[in-house]
């Protein structure tokens, strides 16, 4: 898992200059409220009146979603819960419609152009069943990949006049699935069966 994630570090410095898109960074964990920097690379902005969006996708457990943006204000975004979609354009991602996906969506009426550098556009919490590691490093057996996509705007490449919708996907880390409680119920019950059989043998 830490080597994937080095992976995927080295391959979003290497994707800014080539329209990487909107990223996605686990951060680390409050208990169970898994925190992520979200961030626009150079070459793209967020257009006014377009579909402009990022998506986490298959967040096992999740119960809330909370944005605290860094450019606009909480007005000019809407984050939203959903079991399906949105996908990325000319994208299309596996996406199970039985596990909650967590959308914000940029709604502000002017565009934002984060000029030359990877700018923060805000900070994302997702409320999950499953407490989660304080830091990335901390990852284990507790985090699965979990997948993310987003749509932005290029600007118009000669000889199109007009601004190009970009989609990109990629992946971070979210919690591992939640036992059903039938699964709780087994565990617990052979918890009790193995302490029994302990005192015994004493």
């Amino acid at each position: 898992m830490l080597k994937r994630l080095l992976l995927s570090g080295l391959l979003f410095s290497c994707a800014s200059a080539v329209h990487a898109g909107i990223l996605v960074e686990f951060t680390g964990a409050t208990g169970n409220e898994w925190h992520y920097d979200v961030s626009l690379t150079p070459g793209l902005f967020l257009q006014k009146g377009g579909d402009n969006f990022f998506a986490v996708y298959d967040f096992n457990g999740l119960q809330n979603v909370a944005w605290d943006p860094v450019v606009g204000a909480a007005s000019d975004w809407l984050p939203v819960q959903s079991l399906t979609g949105p996908a990325p354009s000319l994208i299309d991602p596996q996406d199970d419609p039985t596990v909650p996906n967590a959308t914000v969506t940029w709604l502000r009426d002017e565009n934002f152009d984060p000029g030359n550098n990877i700018t923060l556009l805000g900070h994302l919490t997702l409320t999950g069943l499953l407490a989660g590691p304080s830091s990335p490093l901390g990852c284990g057996v507790g985090c699965v990949p979990l997948d993310f996509g987003a749509n932005t705007f290029q600007p118009a490449q000669p000889p199109k006049i007009d601004p190009t919708l970009f989609g990109n996907f990629s992946s971070t880390v979210g919690p591992s699935v939640v036992p059903e409680p039938s699964t709780v119920g087994l565990m617990v019950a052979g918890l009790f069966a193995v302490g029994a059989l302990v005192r015994r043998r004493r």
